[in-house]
């Protein structure tokens, strides 16, 4: 490059420059602006949850509430309490599914026993309810804990059999013996099941 190149070299260079400022202008202006973590002190956190201030203490004293705390006061970080709440409503409707088993009514508790969220032990009383179509919605569940199918697998009631056979969940020995029942349904259903064991 000669003396006489220069000029036109840095003017290049300038508007070079000038073009990649603005490119980062925008791009900054683009990018999403990521807002610190907003922390409230108790009475915030105590409106935020609709509780008591004392309330709020005593479930900070027992653990139950997550927290954090500079000298003596306390903070609590909003997306924390909002995982809080929804654990809690997870927790009651667990907590209802249990009751709901407990029902008089066959049809309330067929529902708890279809439903992916009845908790797994809850499962495993319902697979040796009284009423049949119970024990139905249990095997069909794909939730229903092995042992509890394998049990299910001895019903007399062939419908019961199939829905065990179906179930994704039912243990390789369970489905290789109802691949070997004597109702043809069920031997089926055992193999369509991916799990069933291959003959040797």
């Amino acid at each position: 490059m000669t003396f006489d190149q220069l000029p036109n070299a840095v003017a290049m260079l300038t508007k070079e420059v000038r073009e990649l400022k603005r490119l980062l202008i925008e791009k900054q202006e683009q990018a999403p602006t990521e807002q610190p973590e907003q922390l409230l002190t108790i009475e915030e956190a105590a409106k935020f949850l609709r509780l008591a201030v004392p309330t709020m203490y005593s479930k900070v004293s027992k653990g139950e509430l997550p927290v954090m705390k500079q000298g003596k006061r306390l903070y609590f970080s909003r997306t924390e309490l909002l995982e809080y709440l929804k654990d809690g409503r997870k927790k009651s409707n667990a907590e209802s599914l249990v009751e709901l088993s407990k029902d008089g009514d066959w049809r309330v508790r067929s529902r708890a026993a279809s439903n992916p969220n009845t908790p797994i032990e809850t499962l495993a009383k319902l697979a040796k309810d009284r009423d049949w179509y119970v024990r139905i919605c249990a095997a069909s569940n794909q939730n229903t804990p092995a042992e509890a199918l394998a049990e299910l697998a001895k019903d007399e009631n062939w419908y019961i059999k199939i829905n065990v056979a179906s179930n994704p969940n039912t243990p390789a020995e369970t489905l290789a013996e109802l691949a070997k029942d004597e109702d043809r349904y069920v031997r089926r259903f055992a193999a369509s099941n991916p799990n069933t064991p291959k003959k040797q």
